[in-house]
């Protein structure tokens, strides 16, 4: 007696995508649909197309193998380790949404990250951010500049991004709200706004400023000032 034959469901048959066809689902699904910051979707753009495509393009999403990430851990020796781990992460965070999403069973690879070594940040001392500000004197905009970055600690997208609304030169204190990235306006680093204190010299600088009649208070006759 011959028994009834199993059915294969479509799901089984269906050959899965590779890395090339599945990037542009994993963009619009995954980094868009969970409205990443445009910067760090254009990161992953970038490391699709300049690391992921070319190594690994034509892969099978279940058929890369861990040897094949070890091997674009050694194309990728001329790098920083922090460099090569943002490679291996957006790969890693791809094939764990495919997982989620079905389109394979199981990552299949193992991907270690590199150790890395946390370098000390690099900083002006006081006579070189003096020298600095001295030289910026002559134009009021890059003043500006050098003492909301050197004496407010904004960071360069938080500068373009600062409006007259976040200043209030009464209390001598700076809303930190927004952001700026390639024309892209978004919430500071670290998903919320802060609030920090002018310095003397810093509440003059916005109170000669403040006749602009802009929006912004980097600007030009016509346009914000990017940097």
């Amino acid at each position: 007696v011959h028994g009834k034959q199993k059915q294969i469901k479509k799901e089984e048959v269906q050959e899965k995508p590779t890395v090339r066809e599945f990037a542009p689902r994993f963009i619009d699904g995954y980094a868009k649909a969970n409205r990443l910051k445009p910067s760090g979707i254009a990161a992953k753009k970038s490391i699709l197309s300049v690391h992921l495509i070319p190594l690994l393009g034509d892969k099978r999403l279940d058929a890369i193998q861990t040897e094949e990430v070890q091997h674009l851990k050694s194309a990728l020796g001329h790098r920083a380790a922090k460099t090569a781990n943002n490679v291996l992460a957006v790969l890693s965070v791809m094939l764990r949404t495919a997982v989620d999403w079905g389109v394979i069973e199981r990552v299949p690879c193992s991907i270690k990250m590199l150790p890395t070594v946390k370098s000390a940040a690099s900083f002006h001392d006081f006579e070189e951010y003096e020298r600095l500000v001295e030289a910026a004197r002559g134009d009021l905009q890059t003043y500006l500049v050098a003492l909301l970055g050197g004496e407010a600690g904004l960071r360069c997208g938080e500068i373009m991004a600062v409006g007259w609304t976040d200043v209030d030169l009464h209390k001598r204190q700076l809303c930190v709200a927004r952001s700026e990235w390639k024309g892209h306006v978004t919430v500071p680093k670290g998903g919320r706004l802060r609030y920090v204190p002018l310095t003397k010299r810093l509440t003059d600088a916005l109170r000669d400023a403040r006749h602009v009649r802009e929006p912004r208070v980097l600007c030009d006759a016509q346009v914000h000032v990017d940097i």
